[in-house]
């Protein structure tokens, strides 16, 4: 399941960033700047906190 979500993410934003349009060049730019550029801990922890933080579905 991860992996078809990821590869659904990566081909949108690979033609977001090949993209005429600045507002979805942009928006891909600053999503692959912001993940390459944070540590993959630091990425861990947010999204482990963030779930906390989340109410439960039930």
């Amino acid at each position: 399941l991860a992996m078809v979500i990821a590869i659904v993410l990566a081909v949108g934003l690979a033609m977001m960033r090949k993209s005429v349009n600045p507002v979805l060049r942009g928006v891909s730019w600053f999503f692959i700047w912001f993940f390459r550029g944070t540590p993959v801990y630091t990425q861990l922890v947010f999204w482990g906190m963030f779930a906390v933080l989340v109410p439960k579905i039930s």
